[in-house]
């Protein structure tokens, strides 16, 4: 499975919600309300998530725990994309994806 289906299924949509749910619609990294994305501490699990894998964030705090405003950082070369509800994705080049989802 693709990362992006995965984005898209209705695994991913339940987990995403319970974890919105979880934070009370606050960013658990600021604690702004703000809209939220969905941010995978690691990609472990990817496809079989754990509740302690994610964490809900607003979007300054996921660009900056990617390092997305600081060149200099490896974290850079990921693309956190979200489309301004809350659907926040982060992905990778294509061979972390299917090495992930292998």
């Amino acid at each position: 499975m693709k990362y992006d289906d995965h984005i898209g299924s209705r695994y991913w949509n339940e987990i995403r919600q319970r974890i919105l749910k979880r934070s009370d619609g606050k960013c658990e990294k600021c604690g702004k309300m703000w809209r939220l994305q969905i941010h995978h501490i690691n990609y472990d699990r990817v496809g079989r998530e754990l509740d302690s894998d994610l964490l809900a964030v607003c979007q300054p705090c996921h660009r900056a725990i990617h390092g997305i405003d600081s060149p200099d950082s490896p974290q850079s070369r990921r693309d956190v994309r979200g489309d301004g509800e809350g659907n926040g994705k982060e992905t990778m080049n294509n061979e972390q994806i299917t090495n992930e989802l292998a």
